[in-house]
């Protein structure tokens, strides 16, 4: 009897589409380590919060990767000309041009203007995938941060919100940060800057003869404390990386075994219980935490993305997102796998099927493994960094319907782990890019 419930409850598909995916880690942590200051910044908008006197609804942050140094800025408008302007008054004329920009797929980061002036200004632009935006953990979690310091400041009626987010911000940065033993300010700055306590004024440093030092002096002195810093801070950040893998792998579960033309769920998106049902009553927090069934095509090669079809769709998700249908032994259910597999294009270095028409280029490009993002700094951003940022689209090829497919490079991985992706599939400005260089 016993047993007979036991198997009963595991071949329940309405309990795994409510139960939804069990394991949330399916691969050992792959580090990217960050390289320099000021290099990789990563930039995001938080927000609609209630409109203030200034009428500011939104805030715009902005971290750097290395020095963990933020900035956080109200807006008015989301608009791609008022975000750009404001990366460029915040960020580009303080600090200098970074060399990548790591944001969301976000329209206003995804318009020509915004990618424009990304161009200009020699920036390479790198976005997350869809309904992954742990991908830019870092200024995920300095938003978490901001939001929950605001609670202690803001007034009633909340309205008074952009008067604290400049103050906060200053205070983050004079903090010191647990993965590079300093503060954001000692990384940037030649010194640290006072704080608003009463301090002993530090003493001067003396010159090797024991008399006031020399401008050159100082200069060199300086020079000689900002290489020690970031020296410290570097290795610091080595070993706090190495310490997150260690900590994330040990919770790493083994990879359930998929077979090609096998039926499973797919959860819905993180946000998807706040939103109200369309044309229906009720909330969607009573929805199951998944959709489907859908058919298995692809299982992932080294990294976390599978490709399943979805209403006749060849669609890539995390394989974080998908469980297996259960399949009852007595009695059998019946198979609703289609008879006849969809011709799907093949992998790298292999023959295109028979009835696949795949044209695409030989051309290949490398990634310099230095300027991969980097591992965040607590667990849940550890996790993040396990998903995947489109790099760019290296090749085009035709489906056996005629839809156009692209064969996507992977932020931070080799050209063996490509994949073909349909053109709803990808931001627009990517195949725009594309198209125009072919």
């Amino acid at each position: 009897m016993a047993s007979d419930v036991q198997q009963t409850v595991a071949d329940c598909r309405s309990c795994a589409r409510v139960r939804g995916t069990q394991y949330r880690q399916q691969k050992k942590l792959t580090l990217f380590p960050a390289a320099g200051p000021l290099e990789f910044v990563a930039m995001d908008l938080y927000g609609p919060l209630p409109k203030t006197p200034h009428g500011n609804r939104h805030i715009l942050v902005i971290t750097d990767r290395f020095t963990k140094l933020c900035r956080a800025i109200p807006l008015r408008t989301t608009q791609a000309q008022q975000v750009a302007q404001t990366f460029l008054d915040a960020w580009v004329y303080p600090y200098g041009m970074p060399d990548t920009l790591l944001t969301d797929n976000g329209p206003q980061f995804t318009a020509k203007f915004f990618e424009a002036v990304c161009g200009l200004l020699g920036i390479r632009h790198v976005l997350t995938t869809a309904y992954h935006p742990q991908t830019n953990g870092q200024a995920e979690r300095f938003n978490r941060t901001l939001a929950t310091r605001l609670r202690h400041y803001v007034s009633e009626h909340q309205r008074d919100w952009d008067d604290y987010v400049q103050p906060l911000t200053y205070a983050y940065n004079m903090q010191v940060h647990k993965s590079t033993g300093t503060t954001p300010f000692d990384l940037v700055l030649t010194r640290h800057p006072p704080g608003i306590s009463v301090q002993a004024p530090s003493s001067a440093i003396p010159s090797p003869n024991g008399s006031e030092p020399t401008s050159a002096q100082m200069k060199r002195i300086t020079l000689q404390r900002v290489r020690k810093i970031l020296s410290r801070a570097g290795t610091k950040l080595t070993h706090a990386q190495a310490q997150y893998k260690r900590n994330f792998d040990k919770a790493v579960r083994t990879l359930p075994s998929f077979e090609v033309g096998q039926e499973v769920f797919l959860d819905r998106p993180p946000d998807f219980s706040a939103t109200p049902l369309e044309n229906e009553d009720g909330h969607r927090k009573l929805l199951p935490k998944t959709t489907g069934p859908y058919r298995f095509i692809k299982a992932p090669v080294d990294g976390d993305t599978v490709t399943i079809e979805r209403n006749g769709l060849l669609d890539a998700v995390s394989i974080n997102r998908v469980t297996k249908v259960p399949q009852p032994s007595i009695p059998k259910a019946p198979s609703s796998v289609r008879s006849t597999p969809m011709a799907i294009p093949p992998a790298s270095g292999t023959t295109p099927p028979e009835k696949a028409s795949v044209s695409r280029t030989t051309r290949t490009v490398s990634i310099d493994p230095d300027s991969e993002v980097p591992v965040h700094q607590d667990p849940a951003e550890a996790e993040a960094d396990t998903e995947h940022a489109i790099d760019r689209i290296v090749a085009h090829g035709e489906a056996d319907d005629g839809s156009p497919l692209y064969r996507v490079r992977w932020f931070g991985y080799s050209p063996k782990e490509d994949t073909w992706e349909r053109a709803d599939n990808l931001p627009e400005n990517f195949i725009r890019r594309y198209r125009a260089r072919h």
